[in-house]
């Protein structure tokens, strides 16, 4: 993705955010080292992710992207205090969010798409009535 590519990557993310009227509830923190993903499908994923937070939640609930390297590979999260997914939320076919308002799960399709295609994985790491936090593991650069 290039080498300003966390501080593009934020800024989209505050952008979106502050369209929603969500900028206090975000924070955003990407660490050294370069995921083997073009930018523009990186963004995509995490934009996704982020617009799927943004109205699984409500206004005041704390939503955190994180990126960090890890051996081989780097690692993105994203977590919101929102209605919450169910285990197999992720899942063909699997379980839908909790809530009246939660994403209908069309663009968690598209972006394990991206990732299947960058040789990269989308897991659940931890959800629960209160929050979600996907995970996103990609090769390194």
């Amino acid at each position: 993705p290039g080498t300003n590519w966390p501080a593009r990557l934020a800024a989209a993310c505050r952008q979106r955010a502050e369209a929603a009227g969500r900028t206090a509830d975000l924070t955003v923190e990407f660490s050294n080292g370069r995921p083997a993903l073009d930018y523009h499908p990186l963004e995509d994923v995490i934009l996704e992710l982020l617009a799927n937070a943004l109205q699984a939640s409500r206004p005041g609930d704390a939503i955190r992207i994180r990126g960090d390297a890890a051996p081989g590979h780097y690692v993105l999260k994203v977590c919101d205090e929102g209605v919450g997914l169910p285990p197999d939320g992720l899942e063909p076919g699997g379980g839908r969010p909790f809530g009246q308002n939660a994403p209908c799960g069309f663009g968690l399709a598209v972006v394990q798409f991206i990732l299947r295609q960058a040789h990269g994985r989308l897991e659940l790491d931890h959800a629960d009535a209160d929050a979600t936090c996907l995970r996103v593991t990609l090769p390194a650069a």
